[in-house]
């Protein structure tokens, strides 16, 4: 009801005069017992008695609490990393040219990669294990090897005109073999050259290419000539 919102500044005013004129106080200490009153008064409406301290607590922690689940509800989820995603892991000195440049097309390869490492690691770290099953796991790793080198230069290709090799994300052993295979190829269609996508080295482990020098001595070796560019090779049948 509207007229309890006043009841306070009355008891004060009805308190105060009562003192004065009826019980003849001094008017400060009326107005002190009138205030105190009024007081009472306001404490009451604002239900100070009936409320326990734990449920005022609970009423002041309710905002926040509401307030946080909303922050909760309005954060992204941070979606999770798939083993897809993932950058596979390489052995020191193992790691192809440029794996950054192609991180998706790397990790699907990084599938074949890893069978490779593990077969390698069981063929030359099991104790006692036979000749035969050493030769058998290591056949297997350059199996899984060869899967993630053709796959990797099967795909990079289909940016490369005919004549163009690109030799990011392979071995050194890989690239080299690469070549040869290629340069057969252009060479039976014709071809007088063959450009080699080496990659710079950047990222290679002391910022040196690894792959350049290995294609540089094989076609040496097959006394091919070669015009050296930024991060390829041109060779000359």
């Amino acid at each position: 009801m509207k007229y309890l919102e006043y009841a306070a500044p009355i008891g004060f005013a009805v308190m105060t005069l009562f003192c004065i004129v009826y019980l003849q106080w001094n008017a400060i200490f009326s107005a002190i017992l009138g205030a105190g009153v009024a007081a009472g008064i306001a404490y009451v409406q604002n239900g100070g008695l009936s409320k326990k301290p734990e449920d005022k607590a609970a009423a002041g922690a309710a905002p926040s609490a509401a307030a946080a689940g909303e922050k909760k509800e309005s954060a992204p989820k941070k979606p999770e990393e798939t083993k897809e995603g993932e950058k596979p892991v390489f052995k020191e000195g193992e790691e192809p040219e440029h794996f950054h440049d192609n991180d998706e097309l790397a990790a699907k390869a990084g599938v074949f990669r890893d069978k490779a490492r593990k077969l390698r690691d069981e063929a030359f770290q099991t104790e006692g294990i036979s000749k035969e099953r050493k030769s058998q796991l290591i056949e297997e790793a350059d199996a899984e090897d060869a899967k993630a080198s053709k796959m990797i230069f099967e795909e990079l290709q289909k940016k490369q005109p005919e004549g163009t090799i690109d030799l990011h994300l392979q071995f050194v052993a890989e690239a080299v073999r690469i070549c040869e295979e290629q340069a057969e190829i252009l060479k039976g269609k014709g071809h007088q050259e063959m450009i080699v996508i080496t990659g710079k080295g950047n990222h290679s482990e002391g910022g040196k290419c690894k792959i350049a020098p290995a294609i540089e001595q094989w076609a040496n070796e097959h006394g091919y000539s070669q015009e050296p560019g930024e991060g390829k090779i041109t060779v000359k049948f």
